[in-house]
Formats: structure tokens, C-alpha cells, sequence
């Protein structure tokens, strides 16, 4: 018989656009490569931050740090070095409203786990900036067992259940993008539920097909109480 939501004994969440939002900490990183070229080639702060801004929010992906110099005047920085003053940075960032003291109320009965993709130091100082180590009894960043193990890689899933001792059927996984999140726990008999959020990265996204759509959406922490916790 399949398990209900409440019976579950294992969530799992991944970290961007889930727990916190990623926009923050884009707007964290662009910040510190603003006051970076600012302090090393005298570039005007706020110009610097308002054209990445503007790009981003645009929706330009790939190649900012490229126009940044193309069109900054004596910003003779390379672009690699601002990618590692961007991944590097020590985030300004804080959980959406209500993650933590869901986490906190699941603790209770059940298990809560990590998964996340991204790169390892970068994910390390967000969840460091975020403070909720603690509140899981597994974390995997996903780029500590090599970017081929990134999802939808059964890897990551397969370490956690088993760090945890715990069966698929026995677990959840929520997270925001339908292009890789839910492809494993789908075929595994785990649960899945896809945070879409109005400003996340990927709240645009359509599920390819079957097997990359989440059983549930929710727009809110308060949706996604609602379905773990029996009150």
C-alpha cells in the first residue's frame, strides 16, 4: 500500500529556490563582485551591480561577467576572476519565511536530508551563511562525488537513504526544477514535490514528461506544511 504524506518518514530537500531563494544569493554575489572592482580597478559600485541586476533580471544567464567587462571602462579584470569572487563570497542570505520551523516540527517524528546540486565550496558557504546544518541528520552536496553525480544522478539519492537506513517508499523529495529533481525519485517509489515559487530560477519550467513531473506543487512553505504535518 502507498504511503500518505504524513506517514513518511524521511524528507529530503534540496537547498536552492526550496529552503532559500536563489535570487538572493545572486544579488548576494553580485554585490561582492560590484564592491571587488570597486576597491581593485575603481569601478563605480552601483553601476557594476545595476548592469549584472538588470542582465540577470533580464534573463541573461551565462556570459554577465563577460559583458561586465566589455562594457565597464578600465575594469581590466578577468572574467575568471570574478566567477571565483562570486562563488567565493561569503553569502548575505536567510531561509524563506517558515523553512525552519517546518524543519524544526518534522524533526520531531521524522528524518530531514539535503541534497543539492552546485559547486561544493559555494554550497558549503550557503548553508554555513544559512546555519541549519544542524537541523539534518544527512547532507550531500552532490559536486563531492563529482559533477558526473550531479542530479538526476541516482547517486546522491542512494547515499542519503542509506546514510539514513532508510527505504524510497519511505521518503520525500522536494525541490524546484523539473528538468533533473524528480527523474530519480519518481523511478525509485519516492515521493516528489516541486516548490514553485513566484521569483525562483526555474518557476518557468514545464515538466519534459512523466517521469520529470513531481507528484504535488506547492507556491509556499505554508502549502507544503499543510501536506507534512498533521495539524
Amino acid at each position: 500500500m502507498k504511503k500518505t504524506f504524513l506517514e513518511l518518514k524521511t524528507i529530503i530537500f534540496d537547498l536552492d529556490d526550496t529552503l532559500v531563494l536563489e535570487r538572493d544569493y545572486v544579488i548576494s554575489g553580485f554585490h561582492a563582485v560590484s564592491s571587488y572592482c570597486q576597491q581593485k580597478y575603481y569601478a563605480n559600485e552601483e553601476q557594476v551591480f545595476n548592469l549584472l541586476w538588470g542582465e540577470f533580471s533580464a534573463g541573461k544567464r551565462g556570459k554577465l561577467f563577460d559583458l561586465l567587462i566589455g562594457e565597464t571602462h578600465g575594469l581590466n579584470a578577468s572574467v575568471e576572476e570574478l566567477i571565483s569572487v562570486y562563488r567565493d563570497h561569503k553569502p548575505n542570505i536567510r531561509l524563506v519565511e517558515g523553512v525552519e520551523s517546518l524543519i524544526r516540527l518534522l524533526k520531531k517524528e521524522k528524518k530531514a536530508a539535503l541534497i543539492s546540486d552546485g559547486y561544493l565550496d559555494t554550497q558549503q558557504k550557503k548553508l554555513e551563511a544559512l546555519g541549519i546544518k544542524q537541523l539534518f541528520d544527512s547532507v550531500m552536496f552532490t559536486d563531492s562525488l563529482g559533477r558526473d553525480n550531479w542530479k538526476p544522478s541516482p547517486k546522491p539519492f542512494i547515499n542519503v537513504l542509506k546514510d539514513l537506513g532508510e527505504n524510497p517508499e519511505d521518503s520525500v523529495y522536494i525541490a524546484d526544477n523539473p528538468q533533473k529533481d524528480f527523474i530519480f525519485p519518481n523511478k525509485s517509489g519516492m515521493k516528489s514535490i516541486r516548490v514553485k515559487y513566484e521569483n525562483g530560477i526555474y518557476s518557468n519550467l514545464k515538466p519534459e514528461s512523466i517521469k520529470h513531473a513531481p507528484m504535488l506543487t506547492v507556491t509556499s512553505i505554508a502549502e507544503l506544511r499543510n501536506i507534512l504535518l498533521d495539524e
